[in-house]
Parts: structure tokens; sequence; C-alpha cells
């Protein structure tokens, strides 16, 4: 029997592209549908077609501000959970994360728990 459920699906916005398919293995083991990209270019030109309900994003890309993709994604749905992991220092960049509309910052290093913990993945 076909499973016809939608898959949530999650956007994952991070240049460094081992740290990027390391989450994606461990999103798509709780059935979630997983698109990564490794720019700000990139993420949003995945958010002009699609609409994914949870986004992992990195402060600091090649080509600009992880802000502007949480920016983009909440102009497009309110709903939309944004979490920044960056290795930027927490205490600067963590109220401007907020500001922009993620749910949390997490800085690098961090375990996959905390992670599972922030976000709505089931």
């Amino acid at each position: 029997m076909e499973d016809k459920t939608e898959r949530k699906k999650v956007l994952i916005v991070e240049d460094d592209h081992d740290l990027a398919a390391m989450w994606a293995v461990n999103l798509s083991r709780h059935k979630l549908d997983v698109t990564q990209t490794y720019t700000r270019k990139g993420a949003l030109h995945v958010l002009k077609g699609e609409k994914p309900g949870i986004i992992i994003v990195d402060m600091h890309l090649p080509d600009g501000s992880g802000l502007d993709v949480i920016r983009e994604a909440k102009k497009q749905d309110p709903a939309v959970q944004c979490l920044v992991i960056s290795g930027l220092p927490r205490k600067i960049y963590e109220q401007a994360a907020l500001d922009a509309g993620a749910c949390a910052y997490l800085q690098k290093p961090c375990w996959w728990e905390h992670i599972e913990n922030v976000l709505p993945l089931r």
C-alpha cells in the first residue's frame, strides 16, 4: 500500500557540504523531504518553487547573509520554522536572527540532539 501523506519539506542552507549532507541524512530518517543548497542565491531560488515547513540556515554564506533567506521565507509563509546554526558568536548574532524570524539560534559546533530539541521534526 502506497503512503499518500505529504512529507514535510526541509530546506538546508549550509555552505559546508559535509555538514549539510550529515543533517540531510538525519532529517531523512524522520521521513522528511530534504532539499540542500549552499548559497543565499540558491536558497532564494528554491523558495520561488518550494514552500518548506522548516529551514536550517547558516548565518554566514559565501554570497550573503542567511538572514535574507529567513526574511524571504517568512514573507512567503509566516509559519515556517527557521533555525540558524552558525559559527558566528551567539551573543552577537542571536538577536538579529530572532528579529529576522528565526525560532532559535544554535552555535556550531552543536550536537544533532540540540537540533531535534528545537525543531518540530514529527
